[in-house]
């Protein structure tokens, strides 16, 4: 409070002086001296102040987006892991319908047989061998085929979870220490207020 009052006393003595006659040359150049110095106290503090402001802004600024970016990483994981669950549940899956479509197979080739045998068909040789095998290579085909489609699945998936994973470190590479952000600030801020003194 003294230092934002000192401009004003040096102000109010120097005008009694000057109005009495009684004020030197000297007594002058000290009391415009002592209101300079005054007054430049009282800019340097603004501008401390205004400096610490902004620097605080900026620390805490940077601390939300690191809170965020750790936030940001934390689902890219968990929809990475989401993603490999989902791979591992294809192949799974898949392999269990490739079974599903063997077994579907074998019972087509059975009926297929106890029709022939019914009718009195001999199975050896000639068109109902040729029936029989055809289901069995259809069938075969059936079956590498869902294999091959729950592979496709599952790498998408894979594909999905490294991605993620990227996607993870790409938020934590993102993060800054928040001292970074405001010490240029308080360096800038110093910097002025040294520079407004070297000038005086």
């Amino acid at each position: 409070m003294c230092v934002f009052a000192a401009p004003m006393f040096a102000a109010a003595s120097v005008a009694e002086a000057v109005a009495a006659g009684t004020a030197t040359a000297a007594q002058l150049a000290a009391w415009q001296t002592a209101g300079m110095m005054a007054t430049m106290a009282n800019v340097s503090l603004a501008t401390a102040l205004s400096t610490g402001v902004s620097a605080l802004g900026q620390y805490q600024q940077q601390r939300a987006a690191n809170k965020q970016a750790d936030y940001q990483a934390k689902v890219a994981e968990n929809n990475a892991l989401t993603q490999k669950r989902l791979a591992d549940y294809a192949l799974e899956k898949g392999r269990l319908d490739e079974q599903r479509q063997r077994l579907q197979t074998a019972r087509l080739k059975g009926q297929q047989r106890l029709g022939y045998a019914a009718a009195g068909v001999d199975m050896a040789d000639g068109s109902p061998l040729d029936t029989l095998e055809d289901t069995a290579a259809m069938g075969e085909l059936d079956a590498l085929n869902v294999r091959h489609n729950a592979a496709l699945d599952a790498w998408q998936h894979e594909a999905g979870a490294s991605d993620a994973f990227a996607q993870a470190g790409l938020h934590r590479s993102g993060k800054a220490s928040p001292l970074t952000q405001a010490l240029p600030t308080l360096v800038s801020g110093a910097s002025n207020i040294a520079e407004k003194w070297s000038r005086y």
